[in-house]
């Protein structure tokens, strides 16, 4: 299905789609940037490269507690509205609090793991592969190499 979607939009939106990409991947950078504290990774279809127009930011966060990420977004001012997945931890299922709010008009959904659960195996299925995810520093270099492409792409 991926392939199928991947080959799509390289048809049928090969500037729009690039766009896109780049521009939900430097607001995923600034969101990660803010949740530093918190161990924040990047996962989701704009990680792969194939959101939609209508898309969220995925990002995972590995905090002590639940309650210190929901003051972190009160002290900034940030609304957000929490809801509850299942995701398992290699075949171990756990609800993970999701909070999610706007970004730059952009959703994010911001998942809530326990922090021993940042060098697990996460998936969101029982059967399913691992979540991919990248690390700040990935994401800074997807960012940084977008941007010098569209440098030297520019007439």
């Amino acid at each position: 299905v991926e392939a199928a979607l991947r080959s799509y939009q390289a048809l049928y939106q090969p500037d729009e789609q690039r766009d896109r990409i780049d521009a939900m991947r430097s607001i995923a950078l600034e969101a990660m940037e803010l949740f530093a504290p918190f161990r924040p990774y990047l996962s989701g279809s704009v990680l792969k490269g194939t959101a939609g127009r209508f898309a969220d930011i995925d990002l995972q966060i590995f905090p002590e507690s639940t309650k210190e990420v929901e003051l972190f977004l009160l002290n900034h001012g940030i609304e957000y509205k929490a809801e509850n997945q299942r995701h398992y931890c290699g075949d171990e299922p756990r609800d993970v609090s999701v909070l999610r709010f706007e970004w730059d008009e952009t959703p994010i959904a911001l998942a809530i793991y326990a922090a021993r659960d940042e060098r697990s195996h996460l998936k969101t299925s029982a059967s399913g592969r691992p979540i991919e995810r990248a690390g700040i520093a990935a994401v800074r270099a997807l960012v940084s190499a977008e941007n010098a492409a569209a440098n030297t792409t520019k007439p």
